[in-house]
């Protein structure tokens, strides 16, 4: 497993371009990879400061981030982090930052369905609730901390858009087997497009 950070010049129009448009961001950083997304079991968060715009890249294959230099998506640092999984183990209370899209299929015109964001902050807890118990680890604490980050994007079917809630908090490992495959492969739809990746701190006295 490979954790990535690359360093985003806004002054590049390729960049501004995939930050408007959710399926450039992850075209560009798809052809990092020989591989589907799935396989390459690539996560992102795009993570914005006063200072700058970063993008953490989490993956099981091995990126070649040279291959978007030219779009000045500069890879800043990338580290093997695969021994972390032997570290994730039953009752270990870890940090959590989550980015994850909370939300129900509803029935739309004809037999398509929609994805819809949850509305009720507590109906968006108790959905990661219900993703813990599915995904090996039990909430201790948890709360939204910012307002809801709303995406668009562009695909030959038109325009869509997508909303994601961040939450922060601490957890408890409660099935290592299932925790490990989540920290892996994501938690929640919308992967593609920069939703569902755990990031974890410290472990707690």
């Amino acid at each position: 497993m490979y954790l990535s950070r690359l360093d985003l010049s806004i002054s590049s129009p390729a960049v501004r371009q995939a930050l408007r448009n959710c399926q450039d961001m992850h075209k560009t950083l798809m052809k990092g990879f020989d591989v589907a997304r799935e396989e390459a079991g690539m996560l992102y968060r795009v993570v914005r400061t006063e200072a700058a715009i970063s993008i953490y890249v989490q993956s099981l294959a091995r990126p070649q981030w040279e291959r978007i230099e030219k779009s000045r998506f500069q890879c800043a640092r990338m580290q093997d982090i695969s021994a972390i999984l032997e570290k994730l183990r039953q009752d270990t209370v870890l940090r959590f930052s989550l980015l994850a899209c909370p939300s129900k299929k509803v029935k739309g015109d004809g037999k398509n369905s929609q994805r819809v964001l949850l509305r009720g902050a507590e109906e968006r807890l108790e959905w990661l609730k219900r993703e813990g118990e599915k995904h090996g680890f039990a909430l201790l604490e948890a709360h939204e901390a910012a307002k809801e980050q709303k995406l668009s994007g562009r695909k030959a079917s038109g325009e869509f858009f997508l909303a994601g809630v961040p939450f922060e908090g601490v957890l408890r490992i409660t099935d290592e087997a299932a925790f490990r495959d989540a920290f892996r492969r994501g938690i929640g739809p919308e992967k593609a497009y920069g939703f569902g990746m755990l990031m974890l701190g410290r472990e707690q006295p």
